[in-house]
């Protein structure tokens, strides 16, 4: 009999299916999660398609989907636990270390090799016999393991990627400064995304301790608590719905201000208006500071020397030196340090940090549009552009363009998927 909760789960169903056809060939935002999270939604759909063909007796149509399906339970917490920890760091690519999490997906597939090769005839009465009596699905082996020994590892090894996966969003709250974190209504997606899922898993554990105690008393599983079945059809649904309502994770839409440029036009009429604009300082004794370099320093000489530094930071790339100090700058480009504390703020209006940081910023940038960076994490690519640490690229770079640089990225596949 079709129950009110078998409803609500083909809804989540028929809209999870969707939601993966549109993640999978988007041509916009970060391909690598956008296919992660279409893979975690394809195998919660696939685990609760198996279900309900069981139910419904449609399995015999198709038994080879009851153990083809068998591997692929063991790879939903993992992935689910990748995409939220690729999300946070803003990952673009799998690492090789990343495929130590598919290794239990891999051992199902060899304990189930026996039964793989059985003849169709021996699997269709595998099946039959299930359906005729669904309290052997606990006691048939396919394999070396009962799938009650499955069911029961497949419940642990959920409950420790979950809980990696809390964690990772509880350190990620507390330790990423604000102005480099990613937006709201994507760290909402990904709390929501995580809640549901670990409300799926924790009333499956429910169930499970139902069915262990029905097939301890003998007693029929139709008699089954129908509550937790509830509860994970509304929580699948609610994932569905949440994604469908959240367009920044699944088209990858952003909305990026343009990149901020160093300005340097060397003009003497330039070179006048920083004067003019170092003579009208209300810090009385920068003021004083500043008269006493402008007395020293001419218009042709100030444009000089902005020539230099330019054509020196650019040429032989000395922003890439790590915890490159004012001091240590002026000495590679031959400028004195108090000329070029003065260049610096009257000229480009920015403190050395922000002065360089940009230079640093613009590299990144550069890199991401040549596309020749993708064997990199971001922050290898951070550190080879001179910054020293994690939080100072990500505060610098969404200082300087408004984003952080995973929605940086998106932004710039966007923009090629619509070109």
């Amino acid at each position: 009999m079709i129950k009110f909760y078998d409803i609500i789960l083909f809804i989540g169903l028929s809209g999870g299916l969707m939601l993966c056809s549109i993640l999978f060939f988007k041509k916009t935002g970060n391909k690598y999660l956008g296919r992660l999270l279409a893979i975690s939604l394809l195998l919660i759909t696939l685990y609760f398609i198996v279900y309900e063909s069981l139910l419904t007796r449609l399995i015999l149509q198709v038994p080879a989907l009851y153990s083809v399906a068998f591997p692929f339970y063991y790879l939903i917490p993992p992935v689910c636990y990748l995409y939220v920890q690729g999300k946070l760091e803003a990952r673009q690519e799998l690492k090789k270390s990343d495929l130590l999490h598919f290794i239990p997906g891999l051992l199902a597939c060899f304990d189930l090799i026996p039964f793989y090769l059985q003849p169709e005839s021996i699997k269709f009465s595998y099946i039959l016999s299930i359906l005729d009596d669904v309290t052997r699905s606990h006691s048939l082996k396919m394999g070396f393991l009962s799938p009650s020994i499955h069911f029961h590892l497949r419940l642990i090894q959920a409950f420790v990627y979950l809980g990696a996966q809390v964690l990772a969003l509880i350190n990620y709250n507390r330790n990423v400064e604000p102005e480099v974190k990613l937006s709201q209504q994507c760290l909402r997606w990904l709390t929501s995304y995580t809640c549901l899922v670990v409300l799926i898993y924790v009333n499956l554990f429910v169930l499970t301790l139902d069915v262990d105690t029905h097939l301890a008393s003998h007693k029929k599983l139709s008699e089954l608590n129908g509550l937790p079945m509830t509860f994970i059809a509304f929580s699948f649904l609610g994932i569905v719905l949440n994604l469908f309502f959240t367009p920044e994770i699944l088209y990858g839409f952003n909305t990026a201000p343009a990149v901020m440029k160093i300005e340097s036009p060397v003009k003497d009429a330039v070179v006048d208006l920083v004067l003019m604009n170092a003579q009208q300082s209300t810090d009385e004794e920068a003021e004083v500071e500043t008269e006493k370099e402008q007395a020293l320093l001419s218009p042709k000489q100030l444009s000089s020397f902005v020539e230099k530094l330019e054509s020196q930071l650019e040429q032989q790339e000395l922003y890439r030196e790590q915890k490159l100090i004012i001091t240590g700058l002026a000495a590679k480009v031959d400028i004195p340090p108090r000329t070029l504390s003065y260049i610096l703020n009257t000229y480009y209006q920015k403190r050395y940090t922000d002065f360089i940081n940009q230079y640093r910023v613009n590299y990144v940038i550069s890199r991401f549009e040549k596309d020749d960076w993708r064997g990199m994490t971001l922050e290898g690519l951070a550190f080879e552009a001179g910054f020293s640490s994690r939080s100072t690229f990500f505060t610098a770079f969404k200082k300087c363009t408004g984003n952080t640089p995973s929605e940086y990225l998106e932004q710039i596949t966007a923009m090629r998927a619509l070109a």
